[in-house]
């Protein structure tokens, strides 16, 4: 089912991906960096690398409204610090009573974002504002080496004194939210279109098993959902 999953993502995101030569379409790559995050994870922000490469695709409704499709490969993760329950199975690695800790994991996601876009001022000008509103569809590679650690620190000097991986990734197989942005977009004398956007992702999915199991009963509380806020440049019409 996953594979069936993961061949119709693709499938879908190929025949958006590749239209018919009319003057309505532009294509071209594009990549991103930025921050990321898993709500409710402890303490935890939008305080991890995140960065993201891809190939676009615009369709002109017309001179202002756009429709937009991305296939991204996508690096996520979060970091978030908590307090384990006393007298715990932990003890078998670190002292017995509370410990404190830091929790991180990093995943890499294939990612379809679709937008509507709205250019605020026409085409004909060289440097023009646009916003949009999108939804996201993700699916996790697997990833034998992808970064998920547990490490315990001192509660004062919060120094490192003992740290185990993860055996398997707790991020849920598949993602999907919705997306906001704002850009602007320049047209060089060349004739490619740059743009220039930050945009902020809210998963909806609640991502499972999140929460380490031994850590205290309060960092349950809260639905744990992928976030990202991330600048994103696209090179338009390199074909």
């Amino acid at each position: 089912m996953k594979k069936f999953l993961l061949l119709g993502l693709v499938a879908l995101s190929l025949s958006i991906l590749a239209p018919a030569q009319t003057s309505k379409w532009s294509w071209g790559a594009q990549a991103s960096m930025g921050l990321s995050t898993v709500s409710n994870v402890y303490d935890a922000c939008l305080n991890s690398p995140s960065f993201g490469v891809g190939w676009q695709t615009l369709y002109s409704l017309d001179d202002h409204w756009q429709l937009g499709a991305s296939l991204q490969l996508s690096r996520d993760g979060y970091k978030g610090s908590g307090t384990t329950n006393p007298f715990t199975f932990l003890s078998g690695w670190f002292e017995i009573g509370e410990l404190n800790f830091t929790q991180k994991e990093t995943i890499n996601m294939l990612r379809l974002p679709l937008q509507l876009r709205y250019n605020w001022l026409s085409p004909g000008n060289k440097i023009w504002p646009y916003t949009y509103l999108g939804a996201s569809i993700g699916y996790r590679i697997p990833d034998n080496n992808a970064n998920n650690t547990l490490t315990g620190n001192d509660e004062e000097t919060r120094e490192t004194f003992a740290s185990f991986d993860f055996l398997y990734p707790q991020y849920s197989r598949v993602d999907y939210g919705l997306m906001a942005g704002a850009g602007l977009a320049f047209r060089t004398k060349s004739g490619p279109l740059i743009t220039a956007e930050l945009y902020y992702y809210q998963g909806l999915k609640q991502q499972s098993d999140i929460i380490f199991f031994l850590a205290e009963d309060k960092y349950g509380a809260g639905r744990h959902l992928q976030q990202q806020l991330r600048l994103q440049i696209s090179i338009i019409d390199l074909l």
